[in-house]
């Protein structure tokens, strides 16, 4: 699943702020943590904008503990689907999961938009259950929150709506890895040198069945479960720690040699 989202384009180059998945997605089923749609099988911490960062209040870690880390909102109607497909909403969507309940002003100023603009979006997530009101606070103050920490989109769709809803919104969401991608190595540099070692950016070909992948999938899955409650439990944090967004895709190859077979002996390879 992804947990939250990327940045949007505006967010990318202005803060450079991670807020995943608000994307925080799976294309699978049963709870897994689930196979992330990204821009390549690699992890990148995401360099976070300090002039951006707020100091969460006693009552906003007592809100975050209240939460789920494992708690799935299901995408099942193409038209929801499509309202998330939304670089905006994403953000604000990812804001929620990882800085707990926000107010329309508040989520504005972390994402350089107006808090009208956030407000109107943070009504859309509602109108399809994927925030609510937290209570308390009137008009654009009133606080905000996640239904759920982390977004499962089947990954085979049931009928011709849904299917055009999933490629727009798996679109959106490898844009907005790459942008998280390309964030992270315009930064690191200026990043000390034990994150600059411990980032991940790799790939690696491998032949497998689809069994075999949906297995490699569920063990690197409870790999990242062993990590997942710090999201809404910051007491458990080491010191250090930081939010890190770890991106992977594995599919079938689509470039030259993609599909299993090699030419025979003689035969023209072009």
């Amino acid at each position: 699943m992804a947990q939250g989202g990327l940045p949007a384009t505006k967010l990318a180059h202005r803060a450079r702020q991670n807020v995943m998945v608000g994307a925080t997605m799976t294309n699978g089923s049963g709870g897994r943590l689930g196979r992330r749609v990204t821009a390549g099988p690699a992890a990148w911490v995401v360099a976070r904008n300090r002039m951006l960062q707020r100091k969460l209040s006693k009552d906003s870690f007592a809100c975050m503990a209240e939460r789920d880390a494992r708690s799935v909102k299901r995408m099942t109607d193409p038209r929801a689907l499509r309202a998330l497909a939304h670089p905006l909403r994403l953000s604000l969507l990812g804001l929620l999961r990882t800085e707990g309940p926000l107010t329309a002003t508040q989520a504005g100023e972390l994402l350089g938009e107006s808090s009208a603009s956030c407000s109107f979006h943070l009504r859309q997530l509602a109108k399809y259950g994927l925030a609510e009101e937290a209570g308390g606070g009137h008009g654009r103050e009133r606080p905000w929150r996640a239904t759920a920490m982390l977004t499962d989109v089947p990954a085979v769709p049931d009928s011709p709506e849904f299917a055009a809803a999933s490629g727009l919104f798996r679109s959106i969401v490898a844009e907005r890895y790459y942008e998280a991608m390309m964030g992270w190595l315009e930064a690191r540099a200026g990043e000390p040198a034990e994150w600059q070692q411990a980032a991940l950016f790799g790939d690696l070909f491998v032949y497998l069945t689809a069994d075999e992948l949906t297995e490699l999938g569920e063990q690197v899955d409870r790999l990242l479960y062993r990590y997942i409650d710090r999201t809404t439990q910051p007491e458990l944090r080491p010191p250090g720690a930081r939010l890190v967004g770890y991106i992977h895709v594995a599919a079938p190859y689509q470039g030259p040699g993609g599909t299993g077979h090699k030419p025979a002996a003689g035969q023209d390879a072009r």
